[in-house]
């Protein structure tokens, strides 16, 4: 008999896929309405500038002396307004939150491929998230040079302030690096759930569309996320190493000229910020359509018009990065696999499991045949051999007009 998990094993630290999507949903949510609350502040601004904000404005010392916004905290509003609308908001809740929840009930997978590395996904963004909004408290307080962090100004903002470290800046970039790192965990759990962990039947076709959405965004997530990454942590070895990936020679601050090796480029970080950032449009989109696809085909009770189309829509539109539209006119028949059979088919592992899980010394192979053998058992005796004709017994024929009777 298994030991019932505490409290804080069950609900806080699991590893199980649901409670995981859960966190993400709900941090997720928190995060988005964090992100709305600092830009209504930014039209504050905007629609009474110079004037104190009310209530939460004498909370931010510093930053808004007698609660009016400086430049500076202005610019850091609109840079934290943005990673954490994308980074904290949109791809937790629509990625990882719904997909951690659903993506293995709809293939019959009992749970992650890898459950561990599920919840330290979830932390990484947890302790990404945390950093972030530490910056805020901080003498410098929070980065200030926009979301997308363009160098040169973000190598040398804040700098002069203490350690190089215990800038906005840095943390910002401190806190993109754990935030890339619990994507990249999460894109290889599911696309590793999704190839291995399969319901026996359920080939590539019978997927449900949500699944081939967040298939397709965690391989875009997987191969834009660690050039970027790397890129970060190349911008953070910049400010605080003394290294210089994006400080060009003879670049002048403040009319003097800067004392670096020199060498570097600063539109590399924008190639490597725009190779995940580009793609990412597909990421928020994609599992948002997976999401309409399954609403509008289940209460329709009709397989998804178009699937085929739909599938191969979303593989070469993402794999270009480019702004293809999702074909739902694609003529056709619908998937053989749609419909009723599948449907039986689900039921059949569904049954099984419940099975498996009522009796724990059968396996779930023996479950399977058990309850295909209570389908097809009813059949089987509808099917009884018919007796052989009585051939002395005489049957009516017609030849033209009349009737008469012939002996067989």
């Amino acid at each position: 008999m298994e030991r019932e998990l505490g409290w804080w094993r069950k609900y806080v630290f699991s590893t199980d896929h649901k409670v995981i999507g859960i966190q993400y949903a709900i941090s997720g949510l928190v995060f988005l309405f964090f992100g709305f609350c600092l830009m209504m502040m930014m039209r504050w601004q905007l629609a009474y500038p110079g004037k104190p904000l009310p209530i939460i404005g004498k909370l931010f010392g510093s930053s808004m002396p007698g609660g009016v916004m400086t430049p500076d905290f202005y610019n850091s509003l609109g840079a934290m307004h943005g990673t954490i609308m994308v980074f904290l908001g949109i791809i937790p809740v629509a990625f990882a939150g719904f997909g951690n929840h659903i993506v293995p009930l709809q293939i019959g997978a009992p749970d992650m491929a890898f459950p561990k590395v599920n919840m330290f996904g979830y932390w990484a963004l947890v302790i990404g998230a945390v950093t972030l909004l530490a910056s805020f408290f901080l003498p410098t307080g929070a980065a200030a040079s926009g979301w997308s962090s363009y160098t040169p100004l973000a190598d040398i903002a804040q700098l002069g302030h203490g350690h190089a470290i215990l800038t906005g800046q840095s943390f910002w970039l401190i806190g993109i690096v754990f935030l890339a790192t619990s994507s990249v965990l999460g894109s290889i759990n599911f696309i590793t759930t999704i190839v291995q962990l399969r319901a026996p039947g359920m080939t590539w076709m019978r997927l449900p569309f949500f699944v081939w959405t967040e298939f397709v965004a965690g391989f875009l997530l997987l191969l834009a996320f660690p050039p970027m990454e790397a890129g970060t942590i190349m911008q953070l070895m910049d400010r605080i190493a003394g290294t210089s990936f994006y400080l060009p020679s003879g670049l002048v601050v403040n009319g003097q000229q800067m004392l670096v090796a020199g060498g570097g480029s600063p539109l590399l970080w924008q190639h490597l910020f725009w190779f995940l950032i580009h793609p990412e449009v597909y990421v928020l989109v994609l599992p948002a359509m997976g999401i309409v696809a399954e609403i509008v085909a289940n209460n329709t009770r009709k397989p998804l018009y178009g699937y085929r189309g739909m599938v191969f829509s979303a593989l070469i539109s993402s794999g270009a990065s480019s702004t293809a539209k999702k074909s739902t006119t694609t003529h056709g028949k619908p998937p053989r696999w749609s419909g009723p059979r599948l449907r039986r088919r689900r039921t059949e592992i569904l049954q099984s499991r419940l099975l498996c899980i009522a009796d724990p010394t059968i396996t779930a192979s023996a479950g399977r045949r058990r309850i295909s053998a209570r389908r097809t058992r009813p059949l089987l005796r509808q099917r009884k051999k018919r007796p052989s004709p009585d051939r002395s017994r005489p049957h009516k024929f017609t030849v033209g007009k009349g009737q008469g009777r012939m002996w067989i």
